[in-house]
């Protein structure tokens, strides 16, 4: 009954006594991120959502300016997209839809073992760049 009746007047709320409510726009949205706060903890479930590679895009392009930048990024986008095309026609051509097996028939069990190695390597280095990025994620 207290909880109700402290919620009918506004204080559990925020209306009247959470100083965070009377501080400006300004101040709640670009103000320093803490440990624990509610923009950090949705910056981090965007950064596991999307990958962090999407957020260093705007990165990229302050750092190497937006011509070159945006040469990085289309040449990112045609390697992939060639990549692609090549990965469909091995599994076409060896009739196997796991990459594993891909890497295995096209370049021997050394290929697959070099393959496994890569994968561990890329989660240990997302991992890294998961912990960097919830740890403070205005680095830049």
């Amino acid at each position: 009954m207290a909880l109700l009746t402290a919620t009918r007047a506004g204080s559990v709320l925020g209306t009247e006594s959470d100083p965070s409510m009377r501080r400006s726009w300004w101040d709640r949205s670009f103000s320093r991120m803490g440990p624990g706060s509610l923009r950090g903890s949705i910056f981090t479930l965007v950064a596991a959502s999307i990958g962090a590679g999407v957020l260093t895009l705007p990165y990229v392009c302050r750092t190497a300016g937006l011509a070159v930048g945006l040469i990085l990024i289309t040449a990112g986008m045609m390697a992939s997209f060639w990549s692609l095309h090549l990965l469909i026609g091995a599994a076409e051509a060896y009739q196997t839809r796991r990459y594993l097996s891909i890497c295995e028939l096209a370049g021997g069990n050394l290929m697959g073992a070099l393959y496994q190695v890569a994968i561990c390597v890329q989660q240990c280095g997302a991992i890294l760049g998961y912990q960097i990025i919830s740890t403070d994620p205005t680095c830049a």
